[in-house]
C-alpha cells in the first residue's frame, strides 16, 4: 500500500500545507494549497480543514515546519499566536510518526531537494566551490536562518534563532538607523527587525523622515496592500528615490547579515536566500548592494568572496523538506537527516 505523508510549512501569514507519498527516492507531490491563517483557529483547526478535503486513507507520517524555536517537541510561534505539539497532533492524526521541526530545519532539508535551475546566483567564485557546511536565510514576514552541517557524507540540518541576535550597524547611516528602531521599539533591536519585510517598511520610513513628503499614490498603495510589496514596487520602478534607497540599503543589511551567518557556520559549501521576499528584489539584489554586505567582513572578506551566494525561487523548499523529513520517518520510524547537497 503506497504511503501518505502530509507536510505543512506555517509561515506568519500564510501556510503550504500538501500531501506526498514516496516513488523509491523521489516524492510525489498530490493535492497541496496555499492557505491564509486568519482563515483557520488554529493549527489543528488547518489540518483538519485539509485533510476533509481527501479522507479517503490516513497519513502514515507527519511533519510539520514552525516559525518558532521547537523543544521537546513543542513550538510556540514568533510571529504568528499559534502553537504546536506533536504529540497532540499524533493523537489528531492517529499517527505515531508526527515531527514539528523549526520552519528554517525544514527550508534548509528542502534546498537540497531543488534542482539547479531553482536558483538564481548572486556570487560566482573564481574557484569551485569548496565541500563544507551551508548557510540558509529565509526572508518573508520574519527573518529565518540555519545551517546545513557536512558531515563527511552528507549533509544535516541545524536550526536556529539567530536572526533575533542583535543588529550591529556598520556606517552612521546603520547607526541612525539603530536609534530610529530603538525608538519604535523601545529597546533590543535585532536582525529581524531590519531584515525582514517589516523592517523594509520601517527603513523606508526612517529614509522618509529627511526626505521629500510622501507622494499620495504612494500612501494609498502602503495603506492599501502589503507595505513592503508597495516599497519594492515603487523601487523597481523607478517610481519613488526613497523606495529606491530604502531596498537598497535593505538587500545591503540582509547581505551583512548573510555575511555574519557565513562565517559562524563556515559556511563554504554556500549561502542560499529563500523566501517569499527576495525572488521581489532580485535585481535589487543581483544589483550588488547584497554582496557589498556580505564581503564586508574586514580581513575575512577574501573569504566571502570565495563563498557561492545564490537565491531560490521556489518559495515551496520549506514544505518539501517537510515532506523529507516525513518520508524518513515513516521509512524509519526516526527522523533522518542527509542529503547529497544543495542544487544537486
Amino acid at each position: 500500500m503506497t504511503q501518505r505523508f502530509l507536510a505543512a510549512d506555517i509561515g506568519a501569514t500564510k501556510t503550504l500545507i500538501g500531501i506526498f507519498h514516496a516513488d523509491r527516492d523521489s516524492l510525489v507531490a498530490g493535492e497541496s494549497l496555499r492557505i491564509d491563517n486568519a482563515d483557520h483557529a488554529g493549527l489543528a483547526a488547518m489540518l483538519d480543514s485539509f485533510l476533509a478535503r481527501s479522507p479517503a486513507a490516513p497519513v502514515d507520517a507527519a511533519c510539520i515546519a514552525f516559525p518558532g524555536p521547537v523543544m521537546n517537541g513543542r513550538a510556540v510561534g514568533t510571529n504568528i499566536a499559534w502553537s504546536a505539539d506533536s504529540a497532540e497532533l499524533s493523537a489528531s492524526l492517529d499517527t505515531p510518526h508526527v515531527r514539528v521541526v523549526n520552519d528554517l530545519e525544514a527550508a534548509a532539508r528542502g534546498m537540497l531537494l531543488l534542482p539547479d535551475t531553482a536558483f538564481v546566483q548572486l556570487n560566482v567564485p573564481a574557484a569551485p566551490a569548496a565541500t563544507g557546511n551551508a548557510a540558509v536565510l529565509s526572508v518573508g514576514t520574519g527573518l529565518g536562518e540555519a545551517l546545513l552541517y557536512w558531515d563527511g557524507q552528507g549533509y544535516r540540518a541545524i536550526a536556529s534563532e539567530g536572526s533575533h541576535a542583535d543588529f550591529a550597524p556598520q556606517s552612521d547611516l546603520e547607526i541612525a538607523l539603530l536609534r530610529h528602531m530603538r525608538g519604535r521599539l523601545g529597546g533590543h533591536v535585532s536582525w529581524e527587525r531590519v531584515a525582514a519585510g517589516p523592517g523594509l517598511v520601517e527603513i523606508y520610513r526612517f529614509l522618509r523622515l529627511d526626505a521629500a513628503p510622501e507622494p499620495h499614490w504612494l500612501a494609498r498603495d502602503l495603506a492599501s496592500r502589503d507595505p513592503a510589496a508597495a516599497v519594492s514596487e515603487a523601487a523597481l520602478q523607478g517610481r519613488d528615490p526613497v523606495c529606491r534607497d530604502a531596498v537598497a540599503l535593505f538587500a545591503r543589511l540582509l547581505g551583512a547579515e548573510a555575511g555574519n551567518l557565513a562565517l559562524k557556520g563556515l559556511a563554504v559549501g554556500g549561502v542560499y536566500v529563500c523566501g517569499g521576499v527576495p525572488p521581489q528584489i532580485l535585481p535589487v539584489l543581483q544589483g550588488g548592494a547584497f554582496m557589498a554586505g556580505f564581503v564586508d567582513k574586514g580581513r575575512f572578506a577574501p573569504l566571502l568572496r570565495e563563498i557561492p551566494v545564490k537565491v531560490a525561487l521556489d518559495v515551496g523548499a520549506g514544505l518539501l523538506g517537510a515532506a523529507r523529513i516525513a518520508a524518513e520517518m515513516a521509512a524509519t520510524g526516526t527522523p533522518g537527516g542527509c542529503g547529497s547537497g544543495p542544487g544537486s
